[in-house]
């Protein structure tokens, strides 16, 4: 259970394509603002891939995986009704400038990974931030799987990150490497 939200919904399903059966996905409720407008994030990641396939300074807002989150998953992961109700949300992240010194930014996306803050205010304690059963556990074997945060590690080449057993990394993983994709998405019910 969080803190702010209660509750799990469905909405959309994973995996596409006609080989595969398509499963519905299921979100934890993180925020509630009114009635209608929640924060969710998926129960389980829905691919494993890397944050970005350069090794640049590289930003959220120029990643790999933003691109395709607001791209292959939102298009093919959501029904044409799901998609009008998820909202463009301006989401806060931080970057490396060339001179090796930290700056902020705004992108607006649909789907969106949670950054090292949210992971911490969203989730009383480690276990809960825990991800089970998903694509990525399907990959290596394991009870729990890492999953990636949109926030930047402590080298510029690096992407904070959820470890396995629930703690969040604050110096990151490399942005190269294969992680859990965990979505999140603010929608209007």
């Amino acid at each position: 259970m969080t803190k702010s939200g209660s509750g799990i919904i469905r909405a959309g399903s994973w995996p596409p394509g006609s080989d595969r059966k398509k499963n519905p996905l299921e979100w934890i409720i993180l925020e509630k603002n009114g009635d209608s407008d929640m924060l969710l994030l998926c129960t389980e990641a829905v691919s494993v891939m890397p944050y970005h396939n350069s090794y640049a300074f590289i930003s959220w807002e120029k990643s790999d995986i933003r691109q395709w989150l607001n791209g292959v998953f939102f298009e093919k992961a959501f029904s044409r009704e799901e998609k009008k109700n998820i909202i463009t949300s301006a989401v806060k992240y931080d970057s490396y400038m060339a001179s090796g010194s930290i700056s902020e930014g705004l992108s607006a996306d649909r789907c969106f990974l949670l950054s090292r803050e949210e992971a911490y205010r969203y989730f009383e304690n480690d276990i809960q931030r825990q991800l089970r059963s998903s694509v990525a556990d399907n990959n290596n074997g394991n009870a729990h799987s890492w999953w990636w945060l949109r926030s930047v590690g402590y080298y510029v080449n690096s992407a904070a990150v959820v470890y396995s057993d629930g703690g969040i990394s604050s110096c990151g993983v490399h942005i190269g490497l294969s992680g859990g994709v965990r979505p999140a998405v603010r929608m209007c019910l």
